[in-house]
């Protein structure tokens, strides 16, 4: 793909800044994040399935995401804004 990725990560900060041109209309590239069925084809990594326990695409929202390995290992993501990482 042509459209280079750019990860901004400061010293000091827990923030990272991931910026990436599209060749595709925005209102595809917004349902890519917003559309669980869609989310889930895409967010990696490829060799683990991934089940979306909570999924609150929104300022404020919360998320949930179990990935498992072909051993039925299972990992998880999550976050609330009332509880933080790991909630």
């Amino acid at each position: 793909m042509a459209n280079k990725t750019e990860i901004t990560a400061e010293p000091g900060k827990q923030e990272i800044f991931i910026t990436r041109e599209f060749d595709a209309p925005r209102e595809l590239v917004f349902k890519a994040h917003t559309d669980p069925e869609l989310y889930v084809q895409w967010l990696g990594p490829r060799e683990l399935t991934m089940t979306i326990e909570t999924f609150e695409p929104r300022s404020g929202g919360s998320y949930r995401y179990i990935h498992k390995d072909k051993n039925g290992n299972e990992f998880w993501i999550s976050w609330s804004e009332s509880r933080g990482p790991g909630s």
